[in-house]
């Protein structure tokens, strides 16, 4: 008979064992419960551990590339709202020089002269138009605004413009034009009207636009520059912008020409129908900022929708089954119940008992 009590004795130590095991994990299920989640670290989740590690940085990524196309959304629309401003300018500027083109009294081309004026203020305004702290059309340097003056109408390039156009009567139209031409592709730090960086020919400043990440070795450029374009001739300096400055400076010089000259008259044709392909040009930096915009927001929706997969698969992992959990942390306490009553029955037993 002491043989069976020594072995129900022995026995003790493995249920107290046991009820430390049992114990921890009712901890672990009650914890994974109320916390939702398998584990605060990835380590604690054994073989998925790999998995998990290696969806996080693909869910940052996304999720850092969300914001830059958010970020960008609201650049784009601020570019496109001036970009419709300064194409709105030269409309009205092909419109007033259109009308001068017949007879017209002085104090109509003082009045579009006037107005040309008022207008190379409104297009600095634009140009320097800001997203955020960002000028928008400064390429890469976006915290430099594009037009260096705070009125573009008063720089010494538009005054060189006006000075040249009020000779037009005695030094011709060919050479009025040519004077124009070359102050307007003027790069050098006097002559320009454009930041540092944006002095340069509308080829080159094309590269000076800032691109964008999109996704995983995927850009796009984030908009334009102020002095893009394309090559030079001879009647352009290849960016639509640089060729409105210099018809609207053109235009303000007419107040001080001599209209009844032949070389008025062809001046104020030539730059006239100047405007419709500088109008046209203007029209093709809306339509590639509005490209953008597209591409933008359909590679914001499959983001969003990667996003969501990978979180989903991530919390496939990492989020616990709630039944799951209940009914293993009902299993584990009946266990643990079952053990302390027969710890706590063996307390109870007599020498009696056993005999």
């Amino acid at each position: 008979m002491s043989g069976a009590i020594s072995s129900t004795l022995g026995l003790m130590p493995n249920l107290l064992r046991g009820i430390d095991t049992l114990s921890t994990r009712n901890e672990a299920l009650t914890a994974e419960e109320n916390s939702g989640v398998v584990s605060n670290s990835f380590a604690g989740l054994g073989a998925q551990t790999y998995t998990a590690l290696s969806l996080q940085p693909q869910i940052t990524a996304t999720t850092a590339w969300q914001t830059n196309l958010s970020e960008s959304q609201t650049k784009l629309s601020a570019t496109q709202t001036a970009l419709t401003g300064i194409s709105a300018i030269a409309s009205d500027l092909q419109s007033s020089l259109l009308s001068l083109t017949a007879l017209s009294s002085p104090s109509e081309v003082a009045s579009v002269s006037a107005k040309a004026k008022q207008q190379l203020t409104e297009l600095g305004a634009l140009l320097n138009t800001q997203s955020g702290a960002n000028y928008v059309f400064a390429g890469t340097a976006s915290d430099q605004p594009p037009v260096s003056s705070s009125d573009l109408a008063s720089t010494g390039l538009v005054s060189s413009i006006i000075s040249t156009v009020a000779s037009v009567g005695t030094t011709g139209v060919a050479a009025t034009e040519g004077a124009a031409l070359a102050a307007a592709s003027d790069n050098s730090p006097a002559g320009s009207v454009f930041s540092a960086q944006l002095s340069t020919s509308a080829v080159l400043a094309q590269g000076s636009v800032p691109q964008l990440q999109i996704g995983q070795g995927e850009t796009i450029a984030n908009g334009i520059v102020a002095t893009q374009g394309g090559a030079a001739n001879a009647q352009s300096t290849g960016s639509p912008i640089r060729d409105l400055i210099m018809a609207l400076a053109s235009a303000a010089g007419l107040a001080g020409a001599d209209p009844s000259s032949a070389g008025f008259t062809q001046l104020v044709t030539d730059t006239a129908s100047h405007m419709a392909d500088v109008g046209q040009r203007i029209q093709g930096l809306i339509a590639q900022v509005g490209q953008t915009q597209a591409t933008v927001t359909a590679q914001s929706s499959t983001l969003s929708d990667v996003n969501k997969a990978l979180q989903a698969q991530l919390g496939n992992i990492m989020n616990v089954d709630e039944a799951t959990v209940i009914s293993q942390q009902n299993a584990t306490q009946t266990q643990l119940t079952a053990s302390y009553t027969l710890i706590a029955d063996m307390k109870t037993l007599t020498l009696a008992q056993y005999l």
